[in-house]
């Protein structure tokens, strides 16, 4: 909670609002008629990195011991195959965002979002 308070308490340069904290300028948003959302991306770090590995497989394999065409069982063979699986289909990975009402999106960090969202339960529950 200490954590949280720090970074909503953290002054922001807004191009709208000027310098203000994240807390303010969630409370301004929220007013405004913003909506805090998460929106899931494919993660291409994890899936680049999944890429590397597997190069660094093969080359490490050399003729006898190549990963793709071993036996199905050994440990090798079975971590490339998950490597090809998370190339294939990257892990999605959350972001959280404020869409304002015209569909403009801002990048929100974690604590902001459990702000922004407890803010907006309780005025729905008022």
């Amino acid at each position: 909670m200490a954590k949280a308070n720090k970074t909503l308490d953290t002054q922001v340069n807004s191009t709208k609002h000027g310098i203000t904290t994240r807390r303010t300028l969630v409370e301004i948003e929220l007013s405004e008629g913003s909506v805090p959302v998460i929106l899931s991306n494919p993660d291409i770090t994890a899936a680049n990195a999944a890429k590397s590995e597997m190069n660094s497989m093969v080359r490490r394999g050399g003729l006898w011991n190549d990963p793709r065409f071993g036996n199905s069982n050994h440990p090798d063979t079975v971590k490339y195959k998950k490597l090809e699986d998370t190339v294939a289909n990257p892990p999605n990975k959350d972001k959280h965002y404020m869409q304002k009402p015209d569909g403009i999106f801002r990048q929100l960090t974690m604590a902001e979002f459990d702000y922004a969202t407890a803010l907006e339960l309780t005025r729905t529950v008022q």
